[in-house]
């Protein structure tokens, strides 16, 4: 069982066609009103957002009022809320080029901006850092949340402080291990060039990307099997192909899957490999704690295995489902051209993986997540001594992406939000903490909000 889910999974990334790039974003939302400014969006707020959102006649929005969307060309671009969390979700379809990425983005962005007005919320970058802790009217019921917030209690006030910008890059089988190789191991300078939450309740705490602290730190399976886990968070360790992504994942415990359209979680599971051999196994519907035996889902499509990677944080990771991988490092940006430059990085990157791949792989793992950690930290260029410090590895790793985007023949441009982050040694929390401390809490918010400029 195990040979054909690595043979059906390869499949997935044999489709091939002209779209190359996906952005998603993640936009924590927050009350503008004088008596609650700052706090998260409550149920009322993100349903009058959405509300908003879908005046225009060319949006449909569903009956459950969880989302809106808008056809671009035949592709549908989903902007939405399930009204239990204080974050908006974008979501564009798969793009042929930046341009046509961009066009899709400020269209998008153009009713949003609008809706949010009307709404009286706010859609920030750079996180929405002035939250209290999560409570569970805010909490989105996946089994991430649920475990997240059992592991934190009241150290960290998780929810609506993670904003992120995840980029999906369309590769093919043969492609896939060394363009997620790149994108995991030069995770340390995109974090450092793009990391945003640095405050807290307020208060500059030094974590310039709190989303990378969070899942950094929490031990899903208690600290004696966090080794075992490690593939589970972080920089993944190099893959040489398709089929030793598929064995290292089988050996990372499983938290969830779907089945009937309901979140299950595994029963006495301790890896994904015993799930597939078994040929069956007891899992429990999260909203009702009713136990069944199902068996795994692998043709036509190893759907088990498809949120078995959802689970796994790691800096880039392959996504079956889609035929591409994912840049998850990456936090959100203040602009729509800064949103866009880490699109181009992306593509960039894995236009031009092989050249990449030969130069950061001379880097220890080890050390590249020790700098990982400081970029977390920090957020801002690094000034350590010698050739691999985070400045250098930026200003390599921003060259290369800029080759890459000239062999497919992109426009080299889009690197420009980037490349003066770099010169300024200013990255989205270095200026989050500028505001806050020239202006306070709410001429904060009020310049962190996201901008076409």
């Amino acid at each position: 069982m195990e040979k054909q889910l690595k043979e059906v999974y390869e499949r997935c990334f044999d489709r091939q066609g002209n779209d190359k790039l996906k952005i998603s974003l993640d936009l924590p939302i927050v009350r503008t009103n004088s008596h609650h400014f700052g706090e998260a969006a409550r149920v009322i707020d993100m349903t009058n957002l959405v509300r908003e959102i879908g005046t225009d006649s060319s949006w449909n929005v569903s009956q459950k009022g969880f989302f809106a969307s808008k056809s671009f060309d035949g592709k549908e671009t989903k902007a939405g809320s399930n009204f239990r969390s204080s974050i908006l979700e974008v979501k564009l379809p798969l793009a042929a080029n930046l341009h046509e990425t961009e066009r899709m983005l400020v269209d998008v962005w153009n009713h949003i901006a609008r809706a949010s007005e009307k709404a009286r919320v706010a859609t920030l970058a750079y996180g929405s850092q002035p939250l209290s802790k999560a409570d569970n009217s805010l909490m989105v019921g996946n089994c991430k949340n649920r475990v997240l917030a059992s592991k934190l209690n009241d150290r960290f006030c998780y929810l609506g402080l993670i904003a992120s910008e995840k980029v999906h890059v369309r590769t093919n089988a043969e492609e896939m291990p060394i363009v997620n190789n790149v994108l995991n191991f030069y995770s340390p300078a995109i974090i450092a060039l793009t990391a945003n939450s640095s405050i807290i309740k307020g208060r500059g705490v030094g974590f310039a990307d709190y989303r990378g602290i969070v899942i950094d730190m929490v031990d899903f399976h208690g600290k004696e099997k966090r080794k075992a886990n490690e593939a589970r968070r972080g920089i993944m360790q190099p893959i040489g192909s398709i089929e030793e992504y598929v064995d290292i994942m089988l050996n990372v415990t499983p938290l969830y899957t779907m089945r009937e359209g309901r979140v299950v979680s595994f029963n006495g599971i301790g890896k994904f490999k015993e799930f597939i051999n078994n040929g069956s196994t007891e899992v429990v519907f999260i909203d009702s704690g009713e136990r069944i035996k199902t068996s795994p889902i692998i043709s036509p499509a190893p759907i088990d295995f498809f949120y078995h990677e959802r689970t796994c944080w790691t800096d880039a990771r392959p996504r079956g489902m889609r035929g591409t991988v994912e840049l998850t490092s990456a936090s959100m940006q203040s602009s729509i051209k800064e949103i866009l430059a880490v699109g181009a990085l992306t593509l960039g990157l894995a236009a031009n993986a092989k050249e990449a791949w030969e130069d950061i792989r001379r880097c220890d793992r080890a050390y590249l997540s020790s700098l990982r950690r400081e970029a977390m930290e920090k957020g801002v260029s690094l000034g350590k001594t010698g050739y691999r410090d985070v400045f250098v590895l930026e200003s390599v790793m921003l060259d290369y992406a800029g080759k890459g985007l000239e062999m497919i023949g992109e426009d080299v441009t889009y690197l420009g939000p980037l490349r003066r982050n770099l010169e300024e040694a200013k990255s989205p929390a270095k200026r989050s903490l500028d505001y806050l401390s020239k202006n306070g809490m709410k001429a904060f918010i009020e310049a962190v909000r996201i901008k076409e400029e």
